[in-house]
């Protein structure tokens, strides 16, 4: 029983996660076509090619994904945060999410679908924010 206690306070250390914000913004800046997908470190931006819509892949809100190196009993989700922008308005901010919904965020006539998080997790240490990077599809 007490392997079975300590097991589990183990699992769900390993499956927790905080908010991380990127230590500064990178500047870079991408560009993405309708239709495609686009890789962006935490803090870079792109701009949907031939617009003025651009997104900016702004924090880790929470990312409780299993460890590659665990056994968890659910496979997590990883939550992040996005900030759109149109000349013709404000950011906007979205939240998508890699299990939970949404999944994605429509914005300027385009959905923001997020396909993918990196790098993994590992047990035994954080993902540094500098190390995050998400995979986005755009489409009409």
């Amino acid at each position: 029983m007490r392997r079975l206690v300590l097991a589990a306070a183990f699992i769900a250390a390993a499956c927790s996660g905080n908010a991380t914000s990127p230590e500064g913004d990178s500047g870079a800046q991408h560009q993405v076509e309708v239709g495609q997908t686009v890789t962006l470190k935490l803090g870079e931006t792109a701009a949907v090619r031939g617009t003025a819509v651009t997104i900016k892949f702004s924090s880790v809100e929470a990312d409780s994904r299993c460890p590659i190196d665990a056994l968890c009993v659910w496979q997590g989700d990883a939550h992040i945060r996005l900030d759109l922008a149109n000349v013709r308005g404000p950011v906007s901010k979205a939240d998508v999410h890699t299990t939970l919904d949404p999944h994605s965020t429509e914005f300027a006539g385009y959905k923001i679908t997020l396909k993918e998080v990196s790098p993994s997790r590992v047990s035994t240490e954080p993902v540094a924010s500098r190390e995050y990077s998400v995979k986005l599809e755009v489409t009409r």
